[in-house]
């Protein structure tokens, strides 16, 4: 009975233990610009175990996930900015990826070998320059 009792007090430790580091993780995953290499080993932890912990904790998971989307937040309001301030490749850049619906993509022609056009088929069809 005592081994028992000595066995879940250690278990209970882990436990805690491993939410203490949890937590340490994610207040200096936001000091480390969310970098999970760097904060790994600041934390004293392998990155597997961040890996394993993304995994099986759908809390933590949440957790950087909300960091991540917080930091893409950011990325957007100084992108706005450079816009506001006639940034022309800030504009550029947000117009092919927010405007595509609007016609604002670029093109890509595939050719092969021998310039042989690529068809929605498959198909290759041949052309001259003359």
């Amino acid at each position: 009975m005592a081994k028992s009792k000595a066995l879940e007090k250690s278990i209970e430790a882990r436990q805690q233990n491993r939410e203490k580091k949890k937590q340490e993780f994610l207040e200096v995953y936001s000091q480390k610009a969310n970098n999970i290499h760097l904060t790994c080993k600041a934390v004293g932890i392998e990155r597997v175990t961040f890996y394993k912990w993304m995994r099986e904790d759908d809390a933590f998971r949440d957790k950087i996930t909300a960091l991540e989307e917080g930091d893409i937040d950011s990325a957007e309001t100084a992108l706005k900015r450079q816009i506001l301030d006639g940034n022309i490749t800030a504009i550029i850049f947000y117009l092919k990826t927010k405007g595509k619906n609007r016609g604002y993509v670029e093109r890509q022609e595939l050719t092969g070998a021998n310039a042989l056009t690529m068809s929605d088929t498959g198909e290759t069809t041949a052309f001259s320059f003359s």
